[in-house]
């Protein structure tokens, strides 16, 4: 089509009679228009431009869902004209733009104090049916009065439908295209949608895609955080992202990223999108075509496919298949990504989609956070909890019986070991006495001399001799019973039904012992009692304490109801800090398994207090202390 390449200002030499002739021709090259979308905008600027006479036009854009700033798409000024006018207009456009976008169209002075003939910004809105964004067309006209002004915005107003028109036949003839593809598209997606695994099913899409287009390389970037991590490069089962290749084809893919659009380089538009960074991957890969397309699902792009080949240039159908592609399978890789996340993170998308429903899909974590403090402000004031105060205790029984040696010994026999069972009188250590039957024997023989010679001098009538032998007759007899008596105590026996705790002696079978030694401890399991240690802090909230639970070290799932029998009224120092023992009973029977000495956890009923007296008076009571002069 040669006559639409030419440039509208060549005709826009002529004298003004020549204007009319070439404004139908111009406008049907316009409405027959099959070039590409950027070179149109500079052509219908143009002819704006030259069709209400403005001496500049503008046209602007406000993407959908961007950062909500104007950006200019094309721009057409004519050569004579007040520069300081066009300088001023030029700052205007953002808001002439705001102003028309509310209200479809604009026009008013460039100058808030201008004369009859003044210049006067017009700006029109064009209605692209097919497009989410924002379009408005801006023109200065200089020295005009307000009435020609407005004539000269009807006539904007009348061509505002052309671009649509445009926009809705090439969306018609791809139509047709779109259905001669579809079946090439659907052979991918079949060959996609069976993988249950997100790396199975990105590398299945490369792999196909590379056969249907004949590239040597497809790879697949998805966006992680602020940037893209390869993901899948066709053919190849696995690579390392630090080599340099990797991390330049990853730039590429953001540089596809940041501008939301196809980048295909060598690019052979001259104000194309920026693709420096695919130039850069080009020489080191030492390649000739590439083309980098992004996968969005919905309107958000979650990943970014570049395909590379030295075969030829990529053509503008094989680039609208492998991005319908894209769109088909953006959700699908989607869905598969989010399965194979660790279920931390499908868990907080899930929060935060559910909370989206109630209070809104914006800024959700700041809006959910904030409900949360709030609700968690007021329990912690308004809820008041059991308050517990916790102590460590110890298991003690109420009677506990020492045995020691009566006299020094060996050890002959054990009979029990600590943790068993004993009666009253039940034997338990029995001590050597070979020593002491060898004495008995001693001090009888010696008891039978003393009194013959006794008798003897009974008889002979010796008084002072009788006497003599008679004394040591009875130190004699004295000491026998000594013996006899250490004879019966060397087999120590249990004083009363309880349980053997301490005296493992097995091991000292034949081991000398000293008299007084403590051998044996006794004592009774039906008896036991608790004795906590509080904190010379808590003892203010457990004075009127009643009830309370203990977890054993042994068994710290079980808990065990116990009563309050007494506070002792002075504290003792244990471990270099004071502490009040308090004593409790076991409100049900001891399980069979208790045994004294055992400790664990104690936890005193206190009373009810606020969460948030809980979690902050043991700070509150520091900082009073530490401030406090």
């Amino acid at each position: 089509m040669t006559d639409s390449n030419q440039s509208f200002s060549d005709s826009s030499s002529s004298s003004e009679g020549g204007l009319f002739h070439s404004v139908p021709k111009e406008l049907a090259q316009l409405s027959r228009w099959d070039g590409n979308l950027r070179d149109y905008w500079s052509r219908y600027a143009a002819f704006v431009g030259k069709l209400v006479g403005a001496s500049s036009v503008m046209l602007v854009i406000k993407p959908d869902g961007g950062d909500n700033s104007w950006k200019a798409i094309s721009q057409w000024e004519e050569q004579t004209g007040n520069s300081q006018q066009k300088a001023l207009f030029r700052g205007q456009v953002p808001t002439s733009a705001e102003y028309c976008l509310q209200e479809g169209v604009f026009c008013r002075p460039l100058k808030k104090d201008a004369d009859d003939n003044a210049a006067f910004v017009l700006a029109v809105s064009l209605p692209l049916q097919a497009s989410r964004d924002r379009f408005v067309i801006i023109s200065l006209l200089e020295n005009v009065t307000e009435d020609r002004a407005k004539e000269t915005l009807l006539r904007k107003l009348l061509i505002t439908e052309l671009p649509n028109q445009l926009v809705v036949r090439q969306q018609a003839g791809r139509a047709s295209d779109d259905v001669r593809k579809i079946s090439s598209v659907l052979d991918v997606v079949a060959q996609v949608s069976p993988e249950g695994a997100f790396i199975a099913g990105a590398m299945a899409m490369c792999n196909s895609l590379a056969s249907k287009h004949q590239c040597e390389r497809v790879s697949i970037g998805w966006v992680e955080g602020d940037g893209i991590r390869l993901r899948a490069i066709s053919r190849t089962e696995r690579f390392d992202r630090k080599m340099e290749a990797a991390q330049l084809l990853e730039a590429a893919m953001e540089e596809c990223l940041d501008q939301h659009e196809v980048l295909v380089f060598p690019n052979q538009e001259e104000r194309g999108p920026l693709t420096r960074d695919h130039e850069v991957y080009q020489k080191h890969e030492d390649l000739k075509f590439l083309c980098s397309l992004p996968i969005s699902r919905g309107e958000e792009i979650v990943g970014v496919l570049t395909c590379e080949r030295s075969g030829g240039a990529f053509t503008e159908a094989e680039i609208h298949q492998i991005q319908l592609t894209c769109e088909l399978l953006g959700y699908r890789l989607a869905d598969l990504k989010l399965k194979d996340r660790w279920i931390g993170s499908r868990l907080k998308d899930s929060i935060k989609d559910g909370a989206g429903r109630f209070i809104g899909p914006e800024h959700t974590w700041a809006k959910l956070i904030s409900i949360l403090m709030s609700v968690g402000l007021l329990a912690l004031f308004l809820i008041h909890v059991p308050y517990r105060v916790e102590a460590n205790f110890i298991l003690k029984s109420e009677e506990a019986y020492y045995q020691s040696v009566p006299f020094d010994s060996y050890i002959e026999a054990v009979y029990k070991e600590a943790g068993d069972a004993v009666t009253a009188g039940e034997p338990v250590v029995k001590l050597d006495t070979d020593s002491l039957e060898l004495e008995e024997s001693s001090v009888l023989a010696d008891l039978n001399r003393f009194r013959r010679e006794a008798e003897k001098a009974r008889a002979s009538r010796q008084l002072a001799d009788m006497q003599i032998s008679e004394a040591l007759e009875a130190q004699n007899q004295a000491q026998l019973e000594l013996v006899r008596w250490r004879i019966e105590q060397a087999t120590l026996r249990s004083p009363i039904d309880g349980l053997l705790v301490e005296g493992d002696l097995k091991e000292r079978l034949g081991a000398p012992v000293r008299e007084g030694e403590v051998l044996l401890r006794i004592a009774r399991i039906d008896q036991l009692y608790v004795e906590a240690d509080s904190d010379e802090r808590d003892v203010g909230e457990i004075l009127n304490a009643t009830t309370g639970e203990i977890a054993f070290v042994s068994q710290p799932k079980m808990k065990f109801p116990v009563k309050v029998i007494r506070v002792e009224p002075s504290a003792v120092a244990k471990a270099g800090e004071n502490v009040f023992l308090v004593r409790a009973d076991f409100v049900d029977a001891p399980e069979s398994w208790f045994r004294p000495g055992m400790s664990g956890v104690c936890k005193l009923d206190a009373g009810k207090r606020s969460l948030f007296w809980i979690f902050t008076h043991r700070t509150v009571d520091f900082f009073r202390m530490f401030f406090w002069w």
